[in-house]
């Protein structure tokens, strides 16, 4: 993360951390799928607020190479 907001709001480097709605549309799955994957812990996430989860770039491209290779990301 690029740097501490106010009242421990982090601010984002931009590019870096994906919505779950990018996630999904890149991949090719839906919305509920991401959200699935994040649920059972399969793809980790962090929330930016009650509504808003964003998935790090690095876990996303971790959580596809452990699919490719047939297992679940750590």
């Amino acid at each position: 993360m690029s740097g501490r907001g106010v009242r421990g709001v982090f601010l984002l480097s931009s590019g870096q951390y994906l919505a779950p709605r990018a996630v999904a549309e890149q991949l090719g799955v839906t919305r509920r799928t991401v959200y699935a994957w994040i649920q059972t812990g399969a793809l980790p996430s962090f929330r930016l607020s009650r509504r808003a989860r964003r998935i790090h770039q690095q876990d996303l491209d971790r959580f596809l190479a452990a699919r490719r290779q047939g297992g679940e990301a750590a």
